[in-house]
């Protein structure tokens, strides 16, 4: 029996049983909610790791939310209480208002209206769920000198400098606008219309690319 509270659950091969359960905690508190990044930097973090040298690494993690109105930890502003909420369109569809960054990569989305930019023919996927995961860890650090202290607008300048879809270049938030259901596709949806105001996503992926969202509204 589970009380009341968030959990971080992890199945971990032997390749990663190496890392320290303190190390461990820290990773489940900075990507809390976020299994999958949980997942890319723990096997990231054994593969630098010398003892694990030739044994298999996989990881398996969940994320759970025990009882009412648990906060999840993680990134957000300080200054926001997360909250989930459903806007709904006078059609009686849902809509959400979300900033997206968004990394294409070799052999995806080449009929993409919305691009910025072609994907970098030598990026694979790895490669961008491996980028998206440095921005998302950088995000969850203090700001740097000279950069923006409120985190929409942190956010809104990780998209400016690295997103490769046309919605980067709105200001001041770099947001989609208001997205509506079934606009973007069904793996969109899942993730957009999951999230809670004022919450960081997890890493996903649409045959536009590699995704984290961050919704406004």
């Amino acid at each position: 029996h589970l009380e009341d509270g968030s959990y971080f659950l992890a199945l971990l091969s032997d390749g990663v049983r190496s890392l320290s359960e303190t190390r461990l905690g820290e990773i489940a508190t900075i990507h809390s909610g976020r299994p999958r990044a949980a997942c890319l930097r723990i096997a990231s973090d054994a593969a630098g790791n010398s003892s694990s040298s030739g044994q298999a690494m996989g990881t398996i993690a969940v994320c759970l939310d025990i009882g009412e109105g648990q906060d999840k930890k993680g990134i957000m502003p300080p200054d926001v209480k997360k909250r989930k909420t459903d806007s709904v369109a006078a059609g009686g569809k849902r809509k959400v208002r979300v900033a997206s960054l968004l990394l294409k990569y070799a052999g995806c989305g080449v009929n993409d209206s919305m691009a910025r930019r072609k994907a970098p023919p030598e990026r694979t996927q790895a490669d961008a769920e491996k980028q998206l995961l440095e921005i998302m860890e950088e995000l969850h650090a203090e700001p740097k000198h000279g950069e923006p202290t409120d985190f929409v607008l942190r956010f809104a300048a990780k998209c400016l400098d690295r997103s490769d879809c046309k919605s980067a270049l709105n200001k001041p938030n770099a947001d989609l606008g208001w997205v509506f259901e079934g606009q973007y596709g069904k793996e969109f949806d899942a993730v957009a219309f999951d999230l809670e105001v004022g919450s960081l996503s997890d890493i996903f992926f649409t045959p536009r690319g590699a995704h984290m969202l961050y919704r406004l509204a």
